[in-house]
């Protein structure tokens, strides 16, 4: 075990990251105390006490021991001698784009200029995030974001005056399993709200003053409701999931990521890519029991392609 002195790192803004959880469990429930010392293989997981080590390490023993965290890992296609079954292509897997580039972009007159953003098809709000994020430290402007999705609960469901936003971020757009209390909060609290969608504006705690509106018509909120109603078992929600994001015949393309990470990176998305929930690494994740309904079509078919 390697002790944790002074803070792990910094927030945007310079603000510390407080402390680590701990990774151990009690009585099937996650341990409560901070995570003060670091396991000193991985590095991955911390925990408050050498008790809690000890009863999690038989969960953590195969992670730990993992062959993606040894320098000598190499892909399937260096091991078999082959060539790789991927081709060459220019567009997709596309990284997350900062669209106002301020930095080489007007960079001092951009600090109190307003924008106007679009983002469309934005199931994926990295683009958003990563703009506003790389905004100057010291921006004074207004920015009028529209973030739209062929699903509007997406967009919707992420607005930051709905009290269980942070856990149901997390979980809508990329996680196979959720908590009970958020598959149930999204259908009282979404669905029911008759202010939900359409024209609807929210201010974000974030630097400067941005503004983020969805926009929806009816006929597409009646096409997502469909989604809550679906009924699937956790079982078929991981076959179909499975069949697509573990299938045998994309292991290359799955290695071709891998190869370009850190070992303990490559663990992390390998961890996230076969348990199929976005949570800190290490984390207790035995309370999320139901299929995120949101990933998968009314007839229960896995909607996200392994890219």
């Amino acid at each position: 075990m390697v002790r944790i002195n002074g803070p792990l790192g910094t927030l945007r803004g310079g603000a510390p990251i407080p402390r680590a959880h701990c990774s151990g469990c009690l009585d099937g429930r996650s341990c409560p105390g901070p995570g003060s010392s670091f396991c000193s293989k991985c590095r991955l997981v911390a925990y408050c006490s050498k008790e809690c080590r000890a009863t999690d390490w038989k969960r953590h023993k195969a992670n730990c021991d993992s062959q993606f965290l040894k320098s000598t890992w190499k892909p399937a296609w260096l091991v078999e001698s082959r060539p790789p079954s991927f081709g060459v292509y220019l567009w997709g897997n596309v990284p997350a784009i900062d669209r106002l580039n301020i930095a080489r972009n007007k960079q001092g007159a951009a600090k109190t200029m307003d924008f106007d953003l679009c983002f469309a098809a934005s199931r994926d709000i990295r683009n958003m995030v990563q703009t506003v994020n790389r905004l100057p430290i010291d921006y004074a402007g207004k920015c009028n974001i529209i973030l739209s999705d062929k699903n509007p609960i997406i967009p919707t469901i992420q607005t930051p005056e709905r009290p269980q936003r942070p856990r149901s971020t997390l979980c809508t757009p990329h996680s196979l399993l959720a908590r009970l209390q958020i598959t149930l909060y999204i259908p009282a609290n979404i669905l029911d709200d008759d202010n939900a969608f359409g024209g609807s504006t929210f201010d974000l705690s974030i630097q400067g003053d941005c503004r983020l509106t969805s926009v929806s018509d009816p006929a597409v909120i009646s096409f997502s409701q469909a989604f809550l109603t679906a009924v699937s078992s956790r079982s078929a929600a991981t076959q179909s999931r499975d069949g697509i994001m573990m299938a045998p015949s994309r292991i290359d393309h799955l290695h071709r990521h891998l190869f370009l990470l850190r070992s303990t990176h490559r663990l992390s998305f390998l961890r996230y890519r076969k348990t199929g929930i976005l949570t800190p690494f290490g984390s207790n994740v035995t309370h999320f029991t139901e299929p995120n309904k949101l990933m998968f079509s009314p007839a229960g078919v896995w909607l996200a392609a392994d890219s």
